[in-house]
């Protein structure tokens, strides 16, 4: 559990600097995390002192602000596969779920809470939706439930894991797997139905003898899962890079050599052919997804990475959000 602590210790000094920093510049809102709905039309933006935005895409400007109580820190945060839920998180584990259906239906307004819950763990850090929005994964620190799925409609606890305390999760689209980012153990995907609600441990697919792994993304075919590698908190000395796996593979297709710092985020375009990848290094990377070679490098443009946290794609666009608010989106000249 050494190492995983020093992440956590990392994770909140990260925060500490970042609430100084937004209270320096309360008109400047930093976004720890960016995510933008399925149809690109608008982007979530969560960060400093429980700071919560929707924004409209096209424009920039904020056009819902759903923050919190200015003494808790968001870690989580994701659309449901239709667009109509934005869920977030706080490290203090209470899980928020706001109405964001565009078609302003009589049962789901837009910007209206729909639920709210403690998800029971501590230090939550990340969640993510299965593919029809009925349910969500939360991912902790805790060893005693490291991953929990939670129905939203009443906010029923379907199963749980113990004993992996776990960084990053992402739940394949076609729905049957679950990945996880552990810098102790390293990474491995699970069967989403076999998790168990007495906290049993499922059978788990190791990816090779992956460790310190921070970050996780399955690409949309479900078959492929991409993999950050590496941390400056850890022992291991583990080389700071991107791997990627094919399901059922016990060596990766192909690893990304780039970054030189922890890898906090990784996205895959719409059409599996790029990944954008951002990290502590202050740089975003755009990367051929398939022969690996990086067509893009964008630099933070002002205070480091505390503005690169925050990092997704457009829509089915091959345009990228990022960083402050409004958040700078850019399209890689000559890759459509």
């Amino acid at each position: 559990m050494k190492i995983n602590v020093l992440r956590i210790n990392l994770l909140i000094t990260i925060f500490l600097m970042l609430c100084h920093t937004s209270t320096a510049q309360s008109d400047t809102p930093i976004y720890l995390l960016l995510k933008g709905n399925s149809s690109g039309s608008l982007l979530a933006g969560a960060g400093t002192q429980g700071l919560v935005h929707i924004l409209d895409t096209n424009t920039g400007e904020i056009i819902f602000d759903l923050s919190l109580f200015e003494t808790t820190s968001i870690w989580a945060l994701a659309w449901s596969p239709d667009g109509k839920y934005l869920a977030f998180g706080s490290f203090e584990s209470d899980i928020f779920i706001y109405c964001t259906d565009e078609t302003a239906t009589a049962d789901c307004a837009f910007g209206t809470l729909v639920a709210n819950w403690n998800a029971q763990t501590e230090d939550l850090l990340d969640l993510d939706w299965n593919p029809d929005s009925t349910q969500i994964v939360v991912a902790s620190q805790d060893a005693l439930r490291s991953l929990s799925i939670w129905d939203i409609n009443d906010q029923e606890l379907l199963g749980y894991v113990t004993g992996l305390g776990v960084n990053d999760v992402d739940w394949s689209p076609d729905g049957r797997w679950i990945a996880y980012a552990n810098v102790d153990t390293g990474v491995a995907y699970i069967d989403a139905q076999t998790i168990q609600p007495n906290g049993a441990i499922p059978s788990v697919h190791l990816l090779g003898n992956l460790l310190d792994a921070t970050s996780v993304a399955w690409n949309h075919t479900s078959t492929r899962l991409a993999v950050g590698e590496g941390s400056i908190v850890s022992s291991y000395n583990a080389p700071i890079r991107i791997s990627i796996w094919e399901v059922g593979q016990d060596e990766p297709l192909l690893i990304l050599e780039g970054h030189t710092s922890i890898i906090e985020n990784i996205e895959w375009n719409s059409r599996d052919n790029y990944l954008a990848s951002v990290s502590f290094d202050t740089q975003i990377i755009v990367w051929d997804a398939v022969t690996g070679e990086i067509l893009a490098t964008y630099q933070s443009p002002d205070d480091g990475f505390i503005t690169l946290m925050g990092i997704t794609w457009v829509g089915d666009s091959n345009s990228i959000a990022y960083g402050m608010s409004p958040p700078s989106i850019v399209k890689p000249s000559n890759h459509d």
